[in-house]
């Protein structure tokens, strides 16, 4: 059960961005600067890589700090058997 009535739910996802976010502008400038050349979130690709490197054949996922704790939290919880891992100091 959501704690947000969905006009309020749409008002927090709305500020949330998907692309151009500061950590992506970092690594794009980084990549750039090497001499790397890349095309950015294509939609041929699943998942819609932030860097695509066509040459090379990789691409790049550019995750923020709090999907990457969301993404650590659900893996702990996976891996304990659905326990919340909060209260034991973890993520």
């Amino acid at each position: 059960m959501d704690v947000f009535s969905p006009a309020q739910r749409s008002e927090i996802m709305r500020r949330i961005r998907s692309k151009d976010t500061k950590p992506e502008l970092a690594v794009r400038s980084l990549v750039f600067n090497m001499g790397f050349r890349y095309r950015l979130h294509s939609s041929k690709l699943k998942g819609h890589p932030d860097l695509v490197f066509s040459r090379l054949r990789r691409a790049i996922f550019v995750l923020d700090i709090k999907a990457r704790e969301h993404q650590e939290e659900n893996r702990l919880r996976a891996h304990l058997g659905g326990k919340s891992n909060k209260s034991n100091g973890f993520v």
